[in-house]
């Protein structure tokens, strides 16, 4: 399985895979010229995952977000529910600044459409 840990830049979020606690980060800004270089890898290799576990935890810690990335975005959400329905113990967890209610109904509204429990947390400054 690829490796998918990127370095955070201004415009794109740190993707960081920790195999032995089974979880991945996604966290930062996310508004780069091209999301297919970010988010593809992470398609990859969800498809790749279920074949050799059955458990993963994801973390979405974002600033910014374009819509672009929202795109990408509920792509990746929408395999991870086709991975919970064929097997995969999922838990999400979607942080968002306390005031960032625009943050806050994007999560929810990606919860709603792919039927996956997020578990939201507000972050203080």
């Amino acid at each position: 399985m690829k490796n998918i840990n990127q370095i955070q830049q201004q415009d794109t979020p740190e993707v960081i895979f920790d195999n032995e606690k089974k979880v991945l980060k996604i966290s930062g800004n996310s508004y780069p010229e091209n999301c297919e270089i970010i988010y593809e890898p992470i398609n990859i290799f969800l498809n790749e995952y279920l074949n050799k576990n059955n458990k993963l935890n994801f973390e979405f810690r974002f600033n910014l977000i374009n819509s672009t990335s929202i795109v990408y975005l509920a792509q990746i959400i929408m395999k991870i529910a086709q991975l919970k329905s064929e097997g995969l113990v999922v838990t999400i967890l979607w942080y968002y600044d306390e005031f960032d209610e625009e943050l806050l109904d994007l999560g929810e509204k990606l919860s709603s459409i792919s039927n996956l429990p997020f578990i939201f947390t507000p972050v203080k400054d």
